[in-house]
């Protein structure tokens, strides 16, 4: 399942209100970096993919932190 090409935008069902906040976020990042652009001033954000914060996710699918912000 790949990124915004999904019918689920991305995220696995049951993840509605995690999708609905970011789908906030990135409008948000946009509109405000087109009112800042003219004074030279760039947004950007950080938009972290779904995490394991119950221990679910098989190790195999897990990627290395230390590799991913190399």
């Amino acid at each position: 399942m790949g990124p915004k090409d999904s019918g689920t935008g991305g995220h696995p069902p049951g993840c509605g209100v995690h999708s609905a906040a970011e789908a906030a976020s990135w409008a948000l990042t946009g509109s405000v970096g087109q009112e800042l652009a003219p004074h030279g001033i760039a947004v950007s954000t950080l938009h972290v993919g779904l995490m394991d914060r119950a221990g679910r996710v098989p190790a195999g699918q897990k990627t290395d932190p230390v590799s991913m912000a190399a």
